[in-house]
């Protein structure tokens, strides 16, 4: 029997190195492809839903909220101005509805749902302007009170709905990203070790395919980050498990906290906000936990200079095989301008109120047809009735 030559050796070794290689190239490329497809999933569908969900909500309360202004001014130019700020707002919400992620068939049933009851509340919205032009501001109120609000609460359904199944695919895809991932390991890994000792290649290869996947999850983030600051979104992570909380460069900002990140445990970052507001802070995040309300929060924080904040944030809580939180992402921005003309809303209401109830002289609010609508009690002095006795009554 002859003796096989050293090159015939060789040339076998050659092959079976080559047919090694080839399969655990095969493996990993087939591994990275489904990682890369899984983080740009998540990249695409998790984090932009959260920002573009954050954005809708915000977009909408201040278009609500202009109205509001625009029922309760008495300039003109103050008029125009919030009108001219809802046609503006309604321009936005249709661009963040074309905008918004639809991976999932039940999101564009749900833009489209929102689109709907968008057109009811311009209509709403029309009629109050028209009422408002008129002066006839009560009937203008009464449109606010029924069709608005009715086009409103059907605008925060969708909101909310969007907002479950935004979580609800992101759990999934975290699943599926890790099952993805693990699939092929062991055989990829089985090859390399038999592949270990007769060549490099299969080395050379595996190192390119890391600086490639990091090159990809680098661009991810700085992805992430373009958005989050183009928004003025404070981004922050909390380790469960080491009770760690991570902030990045722009929740320092919104904190009023030097540099260009920090950490701290969930008890220190409690001590930033507004002690009034932490006992419901804290009840609200436990109850967000056991999945008995949306992870969205709103209260104030205390720089270190002691001025007063308010921020509004966003939550997804990450969990494991049993269910138990591992890791909390979640999202700040701040809303001050947008509380501080609530509280001016709010005031302002309070003061006409005062005015309408200790005026000297009698005031009555009626209907288009006369009826008397309300009066103050000074009214009802004249008139000789008890102030509850006048509504329904006419001249």
């Amino acid at each position: 029997m002859n003796k096989w030559s050293l090159g015939r050796k060789a040339l076998i070794i050659c092959l079976v190195l080559g047919i090694l290689d080839l399969c655990q190239g095969t493996l990993s490329l087939v591994n990275l492809y489904r990682s890369r497809k899984t983080v740009n999933e998540l990249n695409s569908d998790n984090f932009a839903a959260l920002y573009w969900a954050g954005k809708l909500k915000g977009v909408a309360k201040d278009q609500r909220l202009a109205i509001v202004f625009c029922m309760n001014t008495t300039d003109d130019r103050e008029r125009k101005k919030y009108e001219d700020q809802v046609t503006s707002t309604d321009n936005d919400l249709r661009a963040i509805r074309e905008a918004y992620p639809k991976f999932d068939p039940r999101d564009q049933q749900a833009i489209a749902t929102m689109a709907a009851e968008q057109a009811k509340f311009m209509q709403a919205w029309q009629k109050i302007k028209d009422l408002i032009h008129e002066g006839k501001k009560a009937e203008a109120k009464g449109i606010y009170d029924t069709e608005l609000m009715t086009a409103t609460l059907g605008r925060r359904k969708m909101e909310d709905y969007l907002a479950s199944v935004d979580q609800a695919r992101g759990e999934t895809l975290s699943k599926d990203a890790l099952q993805q991932v693990s699939e092929g390991i062991p055989v990829v890994w089985t090859i390399l070790c038999m592949n270990l000792f007769l060549g490099t290649g299969s080395f050379l290869l595996f190192a390119g395919s890391v600086r490639h996947s990091n090159r990809q999850l680098q661009e991810v983030t700085d992805r992430l980050t373009l958005a989050t600051r183009a928004g003025g979104v404070g981004v922050w992570v909390h380790e469960i498990a080491t009770d760690q909380m991570v902030y990045d460069a722009q929740m320092c900002r919104l904190y009023g906290l030097p540099g260009e990140s920090f950490e701290s445990s969930w008890d220190g970052c409690l001590q930033m906000v507004h002690p009034d507001d932490r006992a419901r802070l804290k009840e609200e995040t436990d109850l967000a936990n056991q999945g008995k309300r949306i992870s969205e929060f709103e209260y104030r924080i205390v720089w270190p200079d002691n001025s007063v904040h308010f921020v509004r944030a966003f939550a997804l809580e990450q969990r494991n095989a049993s269910g138990e939180i591992v890791r909390v992402i979640g999202t700040n921005w701040d809303i001050t301008d947008q509380k501080k003309g609530e509280i001016r809303l709010r005031e302002s209401e309070e003061r006409y109120r005062a005015t309408f109830e200790q005026a000297a002289v009698g005031i009555i609010h009626t209907s288009s047809e006369g009826k008397f609508l309300r009066c103050n009690a000074r009214f009802a002095q004249i008139v000789g009735y008890d102030q509850e006795e006048v509504p329904g009554k006419n001249f």
